[in-house]
């Protein structure tokens, strides 16, 4: 499509167009009506971030005890072995 096209095409469109109007009193209809609604908040739904947070909690605090469990019985092998060659003299 050539810029000449366009231009004509979208010539035509406004000219088409230029009678369309919104009724009398939309505007302030639609004002009235998203004051009437209030701005969203955390106050109207106060769950709705935790949807997200809860599970990534619940996630940490399930690979914090499993690692916590793994390096424990690490930890218990280390002692151990160490207690074996551990030699005693008198």
């Amino acid at each position: 499509m050539s810029d000449v096209d366009l231009d004509q095409r979208l010539a035509r469109l406004a000219q088409a167009s230029e009678g369309i109007r919104a009724r009398p009193g939309f505007v302030e209809q639609a004002t009235l009506a998203a004051l009437a609604a209030g701005a969203p908040g955390l106050s109207a739904d106060p769950s709705r971030p935790l949807r997200r947070a809860v599970p990534l909690a619940a996630l940490a605090a399930v690979l914090s005890v499993l690692w916590a469990v793994i390096s424990e019985q690490g930890t218990d092998d280390v002692f151990a072995a160490a207690d074996e060659s551990v030699e005693i003299e008198w």
